[in-house]
């Protein structure tokens, strides 16, 4: 019509025929950043499943999100990168975590549908745990929880476990860095334990994560004995950077050996977990028909320990990737030549071996260079760190010649003169 301009013309007439065509295929925004009303109109619409902002929206703008978010009820997943300077201290939700709650908590609430939760790294405390805790309990849906780089302490932990009871979903948990000691740890695992004497006979929860906290044996063992409880079928326990020691390691290394699923176990970074551990853990690697991933880089490893998992690894048909960097008393242990031997057995499923900064002698190394000519299944060699010769380089040189699997060598720090 007369003096309708290209930008209204645009608006109300080719957006509508593009908002149809989306609708008939199908289409699915996987990730969107605010600005305008376009956006919170494809979401009431529906077509938006994945919601990245930003900033925290606060006030009017939060309120016009919630609204479109559960009229168009079909998003899954929403991440948060940034809070608005400066940062505001008050009562929720005044403050901006609170903010990032109340969005939260109100798609747990008003969309059933919703999937997974990220609120990593923003600041909240137990009482906003609680707060989504409390949403939690009524929602069905959720597959994937992940708070860490918060300060949701023992407090938060413990409401987020009486959730964890109840739900039918619930398959990945992240609570790393929150300040989580033994007491939190127990809450949890009692809550899996839980879990399992309802209706549903199993705990859905897949992989636990509580890297970088506070706790002890007490907990670990605790969260041993949930997994060896029929119908707990965890699949990563990720306890790294604790304080977890012998009496821990020995009690995980029971539940793998007596049948619990865990495919990943990270417990690298516990420096008091020493050799009685990981002799254990050693004979579970050798006992699974499930464990994948074993990281013990910078624990207490000394080197019967490490000839120990040296000699698991060539006899597991499982293992995959195998972890001891930073161990410096393993260098004369003699794994590096028992692993070259796991290298050549025919049955091998090593993907990824890590020995950074672990003082292997060159005649070591050499071992693992000449194994790789022939073997077709290691696809990272992280060796950094370590002593090298003329040898070894001649040896990995003509081992690639033939190796096409081998897609990462890590050797920097390692000495090599010009003709390696």
């Amino acid at each position: 019509s007369a003096g309708c301009s290209v930008a209204q013309v645009l608006l109300h007439v080719v957006r509508p025929a593009v908002v149809a065509l989306r609708r008939r295929r199908g289409f699915i925004h996987h990730a969107l950043d605010l600005g305008g009303d376009a956006p919170l109109a494809e979401i009431r619409l529906g077509f938006v499943r994945a919601i990245t902002l930003q900033e925290m929206p606060v006030g009017h703008e939060l309120d016009l999100l919630v609204a479109a978010i559960q009229a168009g009820r079909r998003v899954r997943e929403v991440g948060v990168i940034a809070l608005r300077k400066p940062l505001l201290v008050g009562e929720w939700p005044d403050h901006p975590s609170g903010e990032v709650v109340r969005l939260l908590t109100a798609m747990l609430h008003g969309d059933r549908e919703v999937t997974l939760l990220n609120c990593s790294h923003r600041r909240l405390v137990s009482w906003h745990t609680r707060a989504l805790a409390a949403a939690l309990k009524v929602n069905k849906t959720l597959l994937e929880l992940h708070l860490n780089k918060n300060e949701a302490s023992d407090a938060g932990a413990m409401a987020i476990a009486e959730a964890v009871r109840t739900h039918p979903a619930l398959q990945v948990l992240d609570l790393s860095e929150n300040g989580v000691t033994d007491e939190g740890a127990l809450a949890i695992a009692d809550a899996i334990i839980a879990a399992t004497a309802g209706a549903r006979a199993q705990c859905p929860l897949l992989a636990l994560g509580l890297r970088g906290n506070r706790v002890t044996d007490r907990g670990a063992v605790a969260l041993a004995r949930a997994m060896r409880t029929k119908g707990v079928k965890i699949e990563a326990l990720r306890l790294d950077r604790n304080l977890v020691a012998d009496e821990g390691g020995i009690a995980i290394a029971d539940a793998i050996s007596h049948g619990a699923p865990l495919i990943e176990l990270r417990l690298d970074g516990n420096a008091k977990l020493s050799d009685a551990a990981v002799h254990a853990l050693s004979d579970a690697v050798r006992a699974s028909k499930r464990i994948q991933e074993l990281d013990l880089s910078g624990t207490g490893i000394r080197a019967a320990g490490a000839r120990a998992l040296g000699a698991a690894a060539k006899d597991s048909r499982t293992l995959r990737v195998l972890r001891l960097a930073t161990n410096p008393p393993i260098g004369a242990s003699g794994v590096g030549a028992l692993l070259g031997q796991a290298l050549l057995s025919r049955h091998c499923a090593l993907q990824e071996i890590d020995l950074e900064n672990a003082q292997l002698p060159a005649a070591e190394l050499s071992g693992l260079a000449r194994a790789l000519a022939s073997n077709r299944t290691l696809r990272v060699l992280a060796a950094s760190g370590n002593r090298t010769n003329r040898t070894f380089g001649a040896l990995l040189a003509k081992a690639l010649e033939e190796n096409r699997q081998l897609r990462d060598v890590r050797l920097d720090k390692c000495a090599l003169d010009s003709s390696a």
